[in-house]
């Protein structure tokens, strides 16, 4: 996706972050739409779409979906596009 998230590979491993990758299924395949770096406290605190562009408003709908139903926090950092 052009961003790089290889350099988190040390921060997952000693499990300080972990990364996601939010997906879209349709009859033509699977496409990733966003990385998200997810603190060890159950915040998310990064979340990047291809060449780091952010989230649209229906792919911060998705995201903001998925905290609520996991539990988590988004960071007032994390952000939709304009």
């Amino acid at each position: 996706m052009k961003h790089c998230v290889a350099s988190y590979a040390r921060s997952c491993a000693s499990g300080r972050c972990s990364i996601w990758a939010m997906e879209f299924h349709s009859g033509l395949g699977t496409e990733k739409r966003q990385t998200i770096e997810l603190s060890r406290g159950g915040v998310i605190v990064q979340c990047r779409g291809k060449q780091n562009r952010l989230p649209t408003a229906a792919e911060f709908d998705v995201l903001k979906a998925w905290a609520r139903f996991a539990g988590l926090t988004i960071s007032p950092y994390v952000r939709a596009s304009a």
